[in-house]
């Protein structure tokens, strides 16, 4: 049964699959460490663990925006104050040695003596959406930018009568399409030019399908119609204008 007597000072280690908390009192004395699982279930044993002690005034929480992000966003919705704890400095990881319990009740203890007073970020809003959709974004961005590298190299190095019958566009993006066309033999893949239609096809597909200018790639947001050519530039400029403003 939780002592409501006694305040209780948490602290975690956030790690890919596992989460290792400390509790401490307002004393700085340590009441028990335990490792839980980084799920739904596993977040509500790692809350109830630490009521079982007693009142939790606050919680510090390691890497609030990476590993920690799931666990912040449950204790908060439990009503807990959450402070983001930076990693301990090497020379101090050197003097007291590296273990997921010495980490936790780091953060612990740094919450206690009031060194961390960060609030970590909030991720439940439209700012961590706006953010997952700029960073496939990026990522497709990427991609297709190395796809029609690659496909130019492919292009110079192809066998005359295919360079010949892709150099009428002049743009890279104009032969793309026409490359996306191709449809080698493969029976005969071990000719140069079948090989090289094969190549071309492959790098086009890999990334060319999917297009921040495809308004069917889009996601649907205000102010975004399919009728306009414009579409993708006003979804992400209304992105821009909200990641701004909040």
């Amino acid at each position: 049964m939780a002592d409501l007597e006694t305040t209780v000072i948490g602290g975690v280690d956030c790690h890919l699959d596992t989460h290792h908390a400390v509790a401490l009192d307002t004393h700085g004395r340590r009441l028990g460490d335990q490792s839980f699982p980084t799920t739904s279930h596993g977040y509500h044993q790692l809350l109830a663990w630490l009521q079982h002690f007693g009142r939790v005034h606050a919680v510090g929480v390691e890497s609030t925006a990476s590993y920690g992000a799931g666990l912040t966003r449950y204790l908060v919705g439990a009503g807990l104050t959450v402070i983001e704890v930076n990693q301990p400095h090497r020379q101090v990881r050197r003097r007291r040695g590296k273990t997921d319990a010495l980490d936790a009740e780091g953060a612990a203890r740094s919450v206690l003596a009031g060194e961390a007073t960060a609030v970590p970020k909030d991720t439940t809003g439209s700012v961590e959406a706006i953010r997952q959709l700029r960073l496939a974004r990026a990522s497709a961005v990427k991609a297709r930018t190395a796809a029609l590298t690659q496909l130019g190299e492919v292009l110079a190095t192809a066998p005359a009568a295919l360079r010949e019958r892709l150099s009428g566009p002049a743009s890279l993006h104009a032969r793309a399409t026409r490359c996306a066309r191709l449809r080698a033999d493969q029976a005969r893949l071990q000719l140069p030019r079948e090989a090289a239609k094969s190549s071309c096809a492959v790098s086009v597909s890999a990334s060319w399908r999917w297009t921040p200018r495809s308004p069917a790639s889009m996601p649907t947001w205000p102010h975004w119609s399919p009728r306009s050519h414009r579409a993708p530039q006003r979804c992400w400029a209304w992105a821009r204008s909200r990641r701004r403003n909040c």
